[in-house]
């Protein structure tokens, strides 16, 4: 069985690949339906790993399983490790939360270098449930990695609008004007002592 968190990657590589269902059962030589069906057992997260296994590789995809330490500093820092603990923390409201995991894991890859070597951080972060909390993430995170881990994530665009970490005045009055640059041409705003704080 696979977790929830692989519930639709089935259907996410169909559309970067510009795949449709019918297509992807011509490929692994299935009815449509027997697809809607796989699709289903996916989302609902009963799928063999066999099953997936096949239907990503009819669309040009591999599956890489690593067994890790789940409190190794690897697995606890790397991007998709972060970004997943981030967006468990703002499913549940926790901003503050969310901040101090996004601080502390930069501030532990800008410390330890080697920590990026892992395998693990080759693996791109999830999309985090909310776009500036996304922005800030792969940003101020980002920024700690090395340029070849970040090299194929997406490049960032500003917000359409201000967005502060922040919901006090005052201290989105401070961000204002103590926001790191790079942050602030994306249009996020958090003053530089939150971000230091672990």
């Amino acid at each position: 069985m696979i977790g929830e968190s692989m519930s639709t990657l089935i259907r996410d590589t169909m559309s970067a690949a510009g795949t449709s269902g019918a297509e992807l059962a011509r490929r692994l030589h299935v009815t449509p339906g027997a697809i809607s069906q796989l699709l289903k057992s996916e989302e609902d997260a009963t799928i063999k790993l066999a099953s997936l296994e096949r239907a990503l590789r009819a669309l040009g995809k591999d599956i890489v399983i690593n067994a890790v330490e789940s409190s190794s500093p690897a697995a606890r820092f790397s991007p998709a490790g972060v970004s997943q603990a981030m967006s468990d923390a703002l499913l549940e409201g926790d901003r503050t939360f969310a901040l101090r995991l996004l601080t502390q894991a930069a501030q532990k890859v800008a410390v330890e270098p080697d920590l990026a070597t892992d395998p693990l951080f080759a693996r791109p972060p999830e999309q985090l449930p909310d776009t500036g909390w996304d922005t800030l993430f792969r940003a101020h995170y980002g920024r700690a990695l090395p340029d070849a881990l970040t090299a194929r994530w997406p490049e960032l665009t500003p917000l359409p609008e201000p967005w502060f970490v922040s919901q006090f005045d005052s201290l989105r009055e401070r961000a204002r004007t103590r926001s790191p640059e790079h942050l602030r041409r994306l249009n996020i705003f958090i003053d530089e002592q939150s971000l230091s704080r672990a």
